[in-house]
């Protein structure tokens, strides 16, 4: 699931380059994935990125479909972590 995505407003001027800056999402870093074919514009935070081949056209292309198992188990621990620590501070844990 996308919960946020990257414009002018999130970047840093570096050297001349735009940068992407992951801390302007509001979310810890750790929670945090970055998809592109290069890591240039992260520079700050490569530890977050993933890079795959650029997307050419090429309709046999499956790089993004073949991480569809990883983000989703990424996202399922995120979200069923937090959904649990919010219900915790409350004292009441579905079950």
């Amino acid at each position: 699931m996308i919960f946020g995505r990257f414009g002018r407003e999130s970047t840093v001027l570096k050297n001349g380059r735009y940068i992407k800056d992951l801390t302007y999402m509001n979310r810890p870093l750790k929670d945090i994935i970055y998809l592109d074919f290069t890591d240039d514009p992260v520079e700050l935070h490569r530890e977050n990125a993933i890079i795959i081949p650029k997307f050419e056209g090429d309709t046999s292309d499956r790089n993004l479909h073949d991480l569809i198992p990883f983000l989703d188990r990424k996202f399922n621990l995120l979200f069923f972590s937090s959904f649990s620590n919010f219900f915790c501070r409350f004292g009441k844990v579905p079950r």
